[in-house]
């Protein structure tokens, strides 16, 4: 996404359609060990943004997240791959308005 999240619609955002364990992922050029993630959430609809995991290829690193509106919260998510998946545990839209990973190669 962008390094400055725009929570308002459409802004930076981007969002799924209603689905169960909708999802969203971001390949990474290599294999880099992820140490955690940013999310920002949008300025409505705050469901969209709760109770997700989050995996690095497909171990998961963080459990239960929940992202308050117009929030950008770190999350603590420790793996090594080339692609971070944000899911939902429910049948739910997914929308996400920033996104950023930190970590080494």
């Amino acid at each position: 996404l962008t390094e400055t999240p725009d929570p308002t619609w459409p802004g930076t955002c981007t969002h799924s359609n209603t689905d169960p364990q909708a999802w969203w992922n971001v390949s990474l050029q290599g294999v880099w060990d992820v140490r955690y993630i940013h999310l920002t959430s949008r300025d409505c609809c705050e469901e969209r943004l709760q109770n997700l995991d989050v995996y690095v290829d497909t171990e998961k690193c963080a459990s239960n997240v929940s992202v308050g509106l117009k929030q950008t919260i770190r999350v603590l998510c420790e793996g090594t791959g080339s692609v971070i998946k944000v899911q939902h545990q429910e049948t739910q839209i997914l929308t996400l308005c920033g996104f950023a990973a930190y970590g080494f190669q």
